[in-house]
Parts: structure tokens; sequence; C-alpha cells
């Protein structure tokens, strides 16, 4: 491991252009990794990258905005930013964003709270298995947030964020169980929607060979 011949190779590239080495450049200024700490440093490549079409630049804007980067720095915090380069990399199929986009209209931070918009790309992203968008779909349909209450449903996607470690699916699946909130009838039915969903998952992204 040389994190200066890294560095190195990286700069060459991203000097010329290539996205992908703009974006680890930026990662590299981001979380301090061979350098001194910069986000400004970082977000000028990632910037350079994302306006390229590069998601994981894309995703990291949209995140940086969001939280304040690794160290939370609030003087980062633009959620109209972050809603601008998260609906990019949502849009160009980045799971983490499309969640992370649906928390932002869920709460009608830096776009207007539109609640069928949130729970719109939660669901994309939960059909496609990203864990967090499933748990935060799990709580949608219990609490009747953008659609119509359903407990069964709601267990349903907590049961497939939690089987990923979803700190989400896992909290409110021990909920209900510690609590039988659901009956023996509606509990049946949620085990055999999450089934039908890992079958369906399955056909559509079989493993490949060992």
């Amino acid at each position: 491991k040389d994190l200066q011949e890294a560095l190195k190779w990286y700069r060459k590239s991203a000097g010329r252009g290539d996205a992908l080495a703009q974006y680890c450049l930026g990662y590299t200024y981001a979380y301090g990794d061979g350098v001194s700490t910069d986000l400004d440093v970082a977000i000028r490549w990632w910037r350079k990258a994302g306006k390229k079409g590069q998601i994981d630049a894309q995703n990291a804007l949209g995140q940086l905005y969001l939280q304040g980067g690794a160290a939370h720095d609030t003087n980062y915090i633009n959620y109209a930013e972050s809603a601008r380069w998260l609906r990019k990399a949502a849009e160009s199929g980045d799971l983490r964003s499309m969640n992370n986009l649906a928390y932002l209209y869920q709460n009608g931070l830096g776009v207007k709270q539109d609640l069928h918009e949130a729970v719109k790309w939660y669901r994309i992203a939960a059909q496609q298995g990203e864990p967090k968008a499933q748990g935060n779909l799990g709580v949608m349909y219990q609490d009747g947030t953008g659609v119509p209450q359903d407990f069964v449903q709601a267990y349903k996607w907590f049961m497939l964020s939690a089987e990923q470690g979803d700190a989400i699916g896992k909290h409110f699946l021990q909920d209900y169980n510690l609590y039988h909130r659901l009956t023996a009838a509606q509990l049946a039915e949620a085990e055999r929607l999450a089934a039908e969903f890992r079958a369906l998952r399955q056909t559509n992204h079989p493993a490949g060979p060992n």
C-alpha cells in the first residue's frame, strides 16, 4: 500500500479529465486519505466528475451537502444542492441516492415536501434491494405516510431490510415481534409476500457460478 503513489496517479489521470480519477482524488481529500482533509478541494474534484455523469461523485456531493461530510460540518449543508446532485445520481440508477432523495422529499428539505414522490423513490430503490430504502418504505406503510397504512406491507419491508443488516429494519422487526403487533394470519401473509419478493429477485438476478 502506497498512498502517495496512488495520489500521484490519481492526479495525473484526473488532470487529464478522467472522471473516475477525479472522483477518487476528491475522496482522498474528503476523508484525509494520504492528504490533509480539505472539503473545498474534494468538492471541486467531485463537481468536475459529477458534471461528466460520474455517479459516485454525484452521490458524494449529495451526501456531503446533506450531512456536512465525514466531519458533519454544518457549514457545508445545503439541502437544495443535495437534492440537485442526488436527483442526477438517482435518475442514473444509483440506489443510495434514491433513498436519500426520498428522505429530502419526505421532510421537505431543499425541495417542496411531497410524500408521494418520497414513496416513489423509496419503492424504486427498495424493489431493487436497497436495505435502507426497504426499512424507510416500511416506516411509510407503518405510519400511513404517502400510502395507505398497511402493517403487513410494513412488516414485509422490515423483514427484507433486517435480513441485510439494516438498523431500521432490525429495530422495527424486533418491536413488532416483541409486542405481537400482527395476528398470526397477518404474519403469515407478510412472510408470504417477502418470500415472493425474494423469489422474484432471484429470478431477475440469479446467482453467478461458484
